[in-house]
């Protein structure tokens, strides 16, 4: 919930009083790989429409690539979002730092872009509050 908090707060950085000032389309840089899965698991559908993110191709960054859009929707923005292919993390940052992208249609670690050469919204995951691991079967029979 915090990281659609988090999206629709970034709105702020499209939002401008009047039509004229609205942008035609917000550029956002994506993976190629999780661009490949999020194509597959849509397969035509909408993703404005989607509630279930179950079935083949559903994982967590596609799951938040689809969120990231309807966050944008449900703030207001009815613009199209234009997803930029990028073969790497690092490119997908580099490209938004120079202003080639409007924005990472995946959430990105804050210590990874300057503070100096983009805006970031408010963090979604407080400190703590995030863990990460090694999962395995605690006997593997070989």
């Amino acid at each position: 919930m915090r990281y659609v908090c988090g999206i629709i707060l970034s709105l702020l950085l499209f939002s401008a009083p009047g039509k004229a000032n609205s942008p035609i389309a917000v550029k956002a840089v994506v993976i190629e790989d999780v661009l490949a899965d999020y194509k597959n698991f849509l397969n035509g559908r909408n993703p404005l429409s989607i509630k279930d993110f179950s079935g083949p191709y559903s994982r967590r960054d596609v799951i938040e690539l689809i969120l990231f859009q309807q966050a944008l929707t449900e703030g207001g923005l009815h613009t199209p979002v234009i997803l930029i292919p990028m073969p790497t993390y690092q490119r997908a940052i580099a490209e938004l730092e120079k202003g080639y992208a409007d924005a990472t249609a995946n959430p990105v670690w804050e210590t990874d872009l300057p503070e100096a050469s983009t805006w970031k919204s408010i963090s979604t995951v407080d400190p703590g509050q995030f863990v990460a691991g090694l999962y395995g079967k605690p006997k593997k029979n070989c």
